[in-house]
């Protein structure tokens, strides 16, 4: 369904190609460090932002610039 929003908890910091196989549906990724941060996730998520590491952000961000989605 297109109303909704995905929470991925993982034992490692995703990359780009992990989000991608999500067909970038995932609105947040949970990694063991941010256990703790759970609630604000889907808070936020809930509220139509992302939860996503800055650094995966970042690598998005130069994919999408260098026209690389496919």
């Amino acid at each position: 369904l297109p109303q909704n929003q995905t929470i991925i908890l993982s034992d490692q910091t995703p990359d780009f190609e992990q989000l991608k196989a999500t067909g970038f549906r995932a609105r947040g990724y949970i990694t063991p460090s941010q256990h703790d941060k759970l609630v604000k996730a889907i808070r936020a998520v809930h509220d139509g932002e992302a939860w996503l590491p800055r650094r995966l952000v970042a690598d998005m961000l130069n994919h999408f610039a260098a026209g690389d989605l496919g």
